[in-house]
């Protein structure tokens, strides 16, 4: 069950940092960066599926914390926010100048 202790949050005796970095890892091994760009439910329910935890606050905080460590992007689009798992950095492959090609 989820619990408080000395305002630290645990879940079966797993702390937070625990939780974080089983999160990190699950979403490493599944390659999420290749996900592209998704909304928040869809990164709330793995992290759902992860840790069995279903108090939207709690997964609201570890969500927080995976974005404060910048392992996320947050983008814009049409008004909705958008995040990207990135912990690497990595650019997009195509940035602005377009190819031409003549075949002449």
């Amino acid at each position: 069950m989820e619990s408080y202790i000395n305002d630290k949050l645990i879940y079966d005796n797993i702390s937070r940092d625990d939780i974080i970095k089983l999160t990190v890892l699950y979403l490493d091994y599944r390659n999420f960066y290749y996900h592209g760009w998704v909304r928040y439910s869809i990164i709330r329910n793995i992290i759902r599926h992860i840790t069995g935890l279903r108090t939207q606050n709690h997964l609201r905080v570890i969500f927080n914390n995976l974005l404060n460590a910048e392992l996320f992007e947050s983008k814009r689009i049409k008004g909705k926010i958008f995040y990207r798992y990135n912990p690497h950095k990595k650019k997009d492959k195509i940035e602005g100048d377009k190819i031409v090609l003549n075949f002449d």
